[in-house]
């Protein structure tokens, strides 16, 4: 383990947050904007959790209201990798060349762009009105 109970770069997630206390993911940020910490992160138990994933209902209501919870929750757990394994490489720390290749491999890319269309149309769809 290294900083903060985080495990090593490609090793199974224990839910340490180091990655989402060290700064935002792309979906975090398409959806509210530059903020440090992430929004989104929540404390379950003795664990951290991404609440777009776990608790979209209180994390994001109103795309929720366009999506529904269980397809913006599996829509979440796709965009951020949840399961995939500790995407956190920090500074100094080795790199898993054979899991990055692995991972990278059987990413969708295509399947990706559709599925970040669709949450920022779905955002969009629930902007309020100036």
């Amino acid at each position: 383990m290294t900083d903060n109970n985080k495990p090593p770069y490609g090793s199974p997630c224990n839910g340490c947050g180091a990655c989402c206390l060290a700064e935002q993911c792309y979906l975090s940020l398409v959806t509210f904007g530059q903020s440090h910490p992430c929004p989104a992160i929540i404390r379950d138990g003795g664990r951290f959790a991404c609440g777009l994933v776990e608790r979209p209902d209180e994390t994001v209501p109103d795309l929720v209201r366009v999506l529904g919870s269980d397809v913006t929750r599996r829509v979440a757990a796709l965009l951020v990798g949840a399961g995939l394994g500790c995407d956190s490489r920090m500074e100094g720390e080795p790199d898993n060349p054979e899991w990055r290749r692995t991972v990278l491999g059987e990413l969708d890319w295509e399947m990706g762009q559709r599925l970040i269309n669709l949450w920022v149309a779905a955002l969009w769809a629930e902007a309020p009105e100036t």
